[in-house]
């Protein structure tokens, strides 16, 4: 089962009651919803703003990089000589960034992936 399911509106289940319940601790998505499972137009709503808050993309529907926001999954915030490099990895593919200099880890990478992203990048050096 994928660790972080796409949602949006009209499913039920405990994800969707975990989505409400983050939504609600954030502080960023508007008023308080009901955590009831069922992903409506408040959820709609707030997942929404939130989105808009934290400048991910507004799709209405929680994504992995969404999850991830929301969980405070982050790698930190990189210092100014590491954050071009970790800048130019969003573009990349291998980090989504939050738009404060924070940057997510994009799900299902291997290191394999992320370490050819660097060399291709330019960011570090190949053998």
């Amino acid at each position: 089962m994928q660790k972080y399911p796409n949602l949006k509106m009209g499913d039920k289940s405990e994800k969707v009651s975990e989505l409400q319940r983050l939504l609600n601790r954030s502080g960023q998505a508007g008023p308080l919803i009901s955590e009831d499972g069922q992903f409506g137009t408040a959820t709609n709503n707030a997942l929404k703003q939130y989105q808009m808050a934290k400048k991910l993309p507004i799709t209405g529907v929680c994504g992995t990089y969404d999850w991830l926001a929301l969980l405070g999954k982050t790698i930190g915030t990189p210092s100014a000589a590491h954050r071009d490099n970790a800048a130019l990895c969003v573009l990349e593919g291998v980090f989504l960034g939050d738009g404060k200099g924070n940057f997510f880890w994009q799900e299902g990478l291997t290191r394999e992936e992320y370490a050819s992203t660097l060399v291709n990048a330019g960011i570090v050096g190949g053998e």
